[in-house]
């Protein structure tokens, strides 16, 4: 009998929730309502409205990539200056200097590379397969060992 006693009183002091559906108590919009002016048949206040949107976001755009290619051409500019101090030439694309072989170093290279010959290859047989079953079955008896 306790049990159904505290069911009974359990009972009298459960408090429903408030809502069944939480979706109301939330702010966010479903989907984003896209611009007026996107539409098949825009008026043209929207459709200019859009692209005067478009131009600012692509103005903006474009004062970020002159900003950073000014920033590039002033580091190009210091570097060139100082390789110029140090009497080197300079090579604008970044490269590294490599240096010119002497002519005498360039006739000893040549004469070792004429001297050396590749070593050739063997192409490699390929196997029947009748060997690669026997092949299988060795192995597989090395592994039960």
């Amino acid at each position: 009998m306790s049990i159904s006693l505290f069911i009974i009183l359990n009972l009298e002091t459960f408090q429903p929730p408030q809502s069944l559906q939480p979706s109301r108590d939330i702010d966010i919009p479903a989907i984003n309502v896209p611009h007026p002016g996107t539409s098949y048949n825009p008026s043209v206040q929207s459709h200019q409205s859009l692209l005067r949107a478009a131009h600012n976001v692509e103005v903006v755009r474009e004062a970020e990539a002159q900003k950073w290619r000014d920033a590039k051409a002033a580091v190009e500019a210091i570097r060139a200056a100082r390789v110029l101090e140090e009497g080197e030439s300079y090579d604008p694309s970044g490269a590294m200097a490599i240096d010119v072989p002497v002519e005498e170093e360039a006739v000893v290279n040549v004469e070792v590379a004429e001297s050396v010959e590749a070593p050739v290859r063997k192409t490699p047989v390929r196997k029947t397969q009748l060997q690669r079953r026997k092949a299988a079955k060795v192995l597989a008896e090395v592994r039960k060992m």
